[in-house]
């Protein structure tokens, strides 16, 4: 949604190594599809979202698993790679990808990269093992901070295959819905979770980071307790 400024450098870091290309678009308002259309050409999958007026309407109803699953239904290649429109895919990786794949064992379903969480000056904050490359069939799940719910035999880790998440190429009034709307989604989604199950940790560290981003401590130390009582995570 409403990213002509971040999705042509996405698409650059894989025009090299895509067979097949989808996008799903939520509801932009500016010129993100004919961004993409004129970049990928005819041969690509550039569709809307059937929910894309509501959640236009309603940023807090709106559902990563949902957008990220209908896209899904529309691919043809035996395996994903799945960016959003501030992810590049490291230059370094490309030549590493096909060889991965090509020696992975049949049961493997999910390949986890290195996904490097930039600050606009292009340095490192963070890391970690990102669910972004797997076989097509499977499904995301969980409406933000989702994931994928395949067994641990299933997956391998992706070395050194690495992605890059930076906003800098963003606007900063976008960059100030997106974070409003992430806490509309927190408090819509992670609250309605609890509510229905009381352990449940993962609603409850993510609604307790989104309040920390807040500024609202006292609560969200509250629930990071109740989830370290609960957790047996390191």
């Amino acid at each position: 949604k409403d990213e002509e400024q971040t999705l042509p450098h996405t698409l650059a870091s894989v025009m090299s190594i895509a067979d097949e290309f989808v996008i799903c678009d939520t509801g932009s308002s500016d010129n993100t599809v004919e961004v993409a259309r004129r970049i990928l050409g005819e041969g690509a999958k550039i569709i809307l979202h059937p929910k894309a007026e509501d959640w236009k309407a309603n940023p807090g109803n709106f559902d990563f698993s949902e957008a990220r699953n209908y896209a899904l239904e529309q691919v043809e290649s035996d395996w994903v790679l799945s960016l959003d429109a501030d992810e590049t895919l490291d230059q370094e990786s490309i030549p590493q990808l096909r060889p991965i794949l090509a020696h992975l064992p049949q049961e493997i379903r999910l390949v986890l990269i290195d996904l490097y969480m930039m600050t606009d000056t292009d340095e490192l904050e963070h890391s970690f093992w990102g669910e972004r490359l797997f076989r097509r069939g499977v499904r995301f799940r969980g409406s933000q901070h989702n994931w994928i719910d395949v067994a641990a035999e299933e997956k391998a880790k992706g070395e050194p295959l690495r992605i890059r998440h930076c906003r800098k190429h963003r606007r900063g009034d976008l960059r100030r819905q997106r974070d409003e709307q992430r806490h509309l989604m927190a408090e819509n989604h992670f609250r309605k979770a609890i509510a229905e199950n009381p352990d449940d940790r993962r609603s409850m560290f993510y609604l307790a980071s989104d309040l920390k981003d807040r500024g609202q401590l006292e609560e969200a130390v509250k629930l990071y307790c109740d989830y370290l009582n609960r957790s047996n995570w390191e």
